[in-house]
């Protein structure tokens, strides 16, 4: 996934985040589920960060330990202002499972966390179905362990950090921008003991700062115009299909167009030759080859086309020597070519119920 890059321990599948952590007695041993083992955690937007976004080129790893170092003191901040209430060492009986915080106009939200006993993160994801993650991403020493530890579980999707921003807007007298959207969850670890010999059951704090995890939101599913994310995006959908539609209309009729017409070698050719098109290059070509080239000249004409993908910053920006785009952009311009393809050896033709099938069934 294009969004496997983080900062810790958080690993993606379809449509949703984990963030694990492991916590464990001072004998090393596995714990069972507290109120006192939680984590802080909170939502970064776009907005947020929208002039760290403009000066990274999108360099995820960049941005992650950007974000990090400057809103690792929001979590602590937080932390630190649950275990005193009213200038007093928190109790245990005014401990709450869930808890939130205002620092500086954001919202952090402060839980207790779920807790598995297992041998590894691995046996955890793989119970949680996070495949590619198991498979893919995690460490191999990590995938499994003799000994049984205790494993925090936390989840997010795009609809929950949405409603976070809209509960931090309706908290504080920040505004959100229409255009603002939920782009990065942070999660610090941390954990409450009894104090020795306290009547009252006085807490004492240990926070992990050293084990904040960053990741981004999770990756955006399009199948052809209708996005699993959560949210109600339905423009995107809409305008992404008809822009998508009407981009494969054009090169397609071109392309039967200059099957009937020939030069004088006997190849077919288009009738004011569009020059270094993608419909160009098949026409002229025995053999057509999905090079990355070939995918370079049909993002290019996509980007022209003005489809628009969700996370559109990230989707088209075509130099000269490369591609910065995403898995999606990547795979709909070997599906472009295909179908060109397929016009061309009249496997498929340039008619709008075609087009509209193709779309659809791809």
């Amino acid at each position: 996934m294009s969004n496997d890059i983080t900062k810790g321990n958080a690993f993606h599948k379809e449509g949703e985040v984990v963030h694990l952590n492991e916590f464990c007695t001072k004998e090393n041993e596995a714990i069972e589920e507290d109120i006192k083992t939680r984590i802080a955690y909170m939502v970064i937007s776009n907005e947020d960060i929208k002039e760290l976004l403009d000066s990274t080129n999108n360099d995820k790893q960049i941005i992650l330990d950007k974000v990090i170092e400057e809103y690792k003191a929001y979590l602590i901040k937080a932390v630190k202002k649950e275990s005193n209430k009213n200038n007093k060492p928190l109790i245990f009986d005014d401990l709450r499972g869930v808890k939130e915080e205002i620092i500086d106009k954001k919202l952090v939200k402060l839980c207790t966390t779920q807790l598995y006993n297992s041998k590894s993160y691995g046996s955890v994801l793989k119970a949680k179905k996070y495949h590619h993650a198991y498979k893919k991403v995690l460490e191999k020493n990590l995938k499994e362990n003799l000994e049984k530890k205790s494993t925090s579980f936390f989840t997010y999707n795009k609809n929950s950090c949405q409603q976070i921003l809209k509960q931090e807007e309706n908290k504080t007298s920040k505004k959100l921008n229409k255009n603002e959207q939920a782009y990065i969850v942070l999660s610090m670890p941390y954990v409450y003991n009894i104090k020795d010999g306290s009547k009252t059951k006085e807490l004492e704090l240990i926070s992990y700062e050293e084990k904040i995890i960053a990741s981004f939101m999770p990756e955006l599913i399009v199948e052809y115009g209708v996005f699993f994310d959560g949210t109600n995006n339905n423009i995107y959908n809409i305008d992404f299909y008809k822009n998508f539609k009407k981009f494969l209309k054009e090169p397609a009729k071109d392309i039967e167009d200059g099957l009937n017409e020939n030069d004088e070698f006997s190849k077919p050719k288009l009738k004011d030759r569009k020059q270094g098109t993608i419909e160009e290059y098949i026409l002229s070509t025995d053999n057509p080859e999905f090079t990355k080239e070939t995918k370079k000249i049909i993002i290019n004409q996509m980007k022209n086309a003005s489809i628009r993908y969700f996370d559109n910053k990230s989707v088209f920006i075509v130099g000269k020597d490369e591609i910065i785009t995403t898995k999606k952009a990547e795979k709909d311009s070997k599906k472009v070519f295909d179908y060109l393809l397929d016009v061309k050896n009249s496997k498929k033709d340039a008619q709008e119920k075609t087009i509209s099938d193709y779309i659809i069934k791809e």
